[in-house]
């Protein structure tokens, strides 16, 4: 998990996935997300990290939680 203060530029976007897909490969961790006072940004291993999984806004719906809980795998 990478969390920074505001990610507002793909650019900052795409610095924090390069140091949580380093964390995450160092793990062996299943996903990897990057949180910030905007979003949150889900990402997995399957495509090595690559594509977004899920990107909800950081105030989420319940809809939207319930997804990131069952990505997650939580109950």
């Amino acid at each position: 998990m990478e969390a920074k203060r505001s990610i507002t530029r793909q650019k900052e976007l795409d610095e924090a996935l390069s140091q949580v897909r380093s964390y995450a490969k160092l793990l062996g961790a299943k996903y990897a997300a990057i949180i910030s006072q905007e979003k949150v940004w889900i990402y997995s291993t399957e495509d090595d990290f690559s594509a977004t999984v899920l990107c909800v806004p950081a105030n989420m719906t319940a809809d939207e939680l319930f997804s990131l809980r069952k990505i997650l795998g939580a109950k």
